[in-house]
């Protein structure tokens, strides 16, 4: 039997900032992102003392599969913004 895991995030902001190397935009944003968050979410919540050794394996486990598909609306460039120096 096929397993898959499905996550779906819906950014709270309608504009995305990331940069990749060499300073071009990233759109999709890198999956890496989304471990990085789900990551510090968890230890954040299991500041505590809850973070243990299966919270650990099953970010291990995360980390080691293949290469996710990514599915996100078409991009759309803005207007570049900077704030003036005052």
């Amino acid at each position: 039997m096929t397993r898959y895991l499905c996550i779906s995030v819906t950014l709270l902001d309608n504009l995305f900032h990331g940069k990749r190397d060499g300073d071009e935009p990233e759109w999709p944003p890198s999956p890496m992102r989304l471990f990085q968050a789900l990551l510090a979410g968890s230890k954040l919540a299991s500041r505590n003392g809850n973070w243990n050794g299966a919270k650990a394996a099953a970010f291990r486990w995360l980390e080691n599969l293949k290469a996710p598909l990514v599915i996100a609306p078409p991009s759309r460039a803005a207007a570049v913004y900077t704030q003036k120096k005052m």
